[in-house]
């Protein structure tokens, strides 16, 4: 992924925002969304010390 958008985009259109943790405008931010049959989805801007322009990413977590 590159952008926020595309990373948003890659996860199932019921998924809800259910947590986030950190700030989007610095490295390390991620946020999960889940669907109603309870499956879970991180989107993340990669590690602590990642540097603008950040490589989004979007990943279903395990059950």
């Amino acid at each position: 992924m590159a952008t926020y958008t595309e990373a948003l985009t890659s996860i199932p259109e019921a998924a809800e925002w259910s947590s986030s943790f950190g700030n989007p405008g610095d490295g390390g931010y991620v946020e999960y969304h889940r669907t109603q049959s309870g499956k879970r989805w991180a989107i993340d801007n990669g590690p602590h010390y990642a540097q603008r322009p950040f490589t989004w990413s979007c990943r279903e977590l395990p059950a």
